[in-house]
């Protein structure tokens, strides 16, 4: 693979290949024989992409291998599009780095900061993507060709303060995510509450579904529904058109069961089907 073009330089900013700037330490391959319930913990990929995922663990010196500490830049080279794939700063304990990630050390003689280094690595994420090898979903990317990537380098001072108007919108968004978990928490509690127990305090009775009020009937859906259907069978075009009707797939959907409607795209279908399927304002 060619180095990634980055496109033409802003305001006079120069490019660097990464690797004047950096040196690349891929983590080490650890198998079951090596995992312990507890020490140093193996940082995987699943690691970087939840911070709540379980923990492997490692016994011994962490310096004979590749150590990660908080604050320290990694690069999960094979990954998941969009997810794992890209740049990742560890925000935990002392740990030692798993196969198929990175460690990103600045050289001593950088002209790069750290902080604008891995939103630069963001921003290019996806034009790494585009020249990776792999599956549709899941890509990897050899060391000598991330290494010959090209970065922009402006001037340090102008670094920084791309890096913190850029930090300090990341901060807000994860303080937003945060109340948005604990509000979706709170929101599955009281759905749970509310199904099983009713308003009125009243007495349960076990069903095929658990227990609910002893007053609640339970049915089969399709007995409470007008009908139900699996919607239109047919692959949706990878390119947009501007013919057909709008469809909507799973892909449109977010984990909340929100509609993305920027994401919906048009398909070509029997008028017949488009009128059976339709979708009107309050349909389910």
């Amino acid at each position: 693979m060619s180095a990634v073009a980055t496109g033409p330089a802003i305001n006079g900013w120069r490019s660097t290949p990464l690797k004047a700037e950096v040196t690349l330490k891929n983590g080490k391959a650890y198998n079951a024989k090596d995992w312990k319930k507890e020490g140093y913990p193996i940082i995987r990929i699943q690691n970087l992409k939840n911070p709540l995922a379980e923990f492997n663990y490692f016994q011994g010196d962490p310096e004979t291998e590749v150590p990660i500490r908080s604050g320290d830049l990694v690069f999960s080279w094979s990954g998941s599009k969009g997810t794992s794939f890209g740049p990742h700063v560890w925000r935990g304990k002392l740990g030692v780095l798993n196969q198929h990630i990175f460690k990103v050390e600045m050289n001593p003689d950088s002209q790069l900061g750290q902080d604008f280094l891995y939103y630069a690595l963001r921003f290019l994420t996806s034009v790494i993507e585009d020249k990776a090898y792999g599956l549709a979903a899941l890509v990897h990317v050899r060391k000598g060709d991330l290494e010959s990537t090209p970065i922009p380098l402006p001037p340090l001072p102008e670094q920084k303060k791309i890096a913190h108007i850029l930090s300090t919108v990341q901060r807000a968004i994860e303080a937003q995510e945060r109340i948005i978990q604990t509000t979706t928490e709170l929101k599955k509690a009281l759905m749970h509450k509310l199904f099983t127990e009713g308003l009125h305090n009243e007495p349960q009775k076990q069903t095929g579904i658990g227990p609910v009020p002893k007053s609640w009937e339970v049915k089969p859906l399709i007995d409470t529904v007008e009908f139900i259907d699996y919607g239109v069978s047919q692959a949706i075009p990878k390119k947009p058109t501007p013919e057909g009707v709008k469809i909507v797939s799973t892909a449109d959907i977010d984990k909340q069961g929100n509609l993305l409607y920027w994401k919906v795209r048009r398909i070509v279908v029997p008028a017949k089907t488009a009128n059976r399927l339709v979708l009107k304002d309050g349909d389910l």
